[in-house]
């Protein structure tokens, strides 16, 4: 009988890729595949081994950075919703009176993130073509 082991990602698993990534400045600045380089893919490696062994996964390189993008990706979108800053946005009251809770969701790995910030993000101006 084969023991296969799993390749499902928890939030455990997730947030031990946050805290690895934390250490790893060459990941900082991934955002796509194209961004992927020998020293970003170094990273990944030495990440891909520590998670299996952590958390007895059979993760490849190429798994952990699609799920390490996807996770930036939902940090860079939270953080501008919140009006780049790292402050949840908390209740906000409709026209009507009535108290819009949709807002107050959280994010646990957000905070974790906080070694992503861009100072200049939001003051970036897009230029017309």
């Amino acid at each position: 009988m084969t023991n296969k082991l799993s390749t499902a990602w928890t939030e455990a698993v997730e947030s031990g890729l946050v805290d690895l990534a934390a250490q790893s400045r060459p990941l900082w600045t991934v955002r796509e595949e194209k961004d992927i380089g020998d020293n970003e893919m170094m990273e990944l490696l030495r990440i891909r081994e520590s998670l299996n062994a952590q958390f007895d996964r059979a993760f490849t390189a190429e798994m952990i950075g699609k799920k390490w993008m996807e996770i930036r990706l939902l940090f860079d979108l939270k953080y501008a919703m919140n009006g780049y800053s790292m402050e949840d946005r908390g209740h906000h009251i409709r026209r009507d009176g009535s108290l819009k809770d949709d807002l107050t969701e959280s994010w646990k790995l957000f905070t974790k993130l906080e070694f992503l910030i861009d100072p200049n993000a939001g003051k970036k101006k897009v230029t017309k073509k």
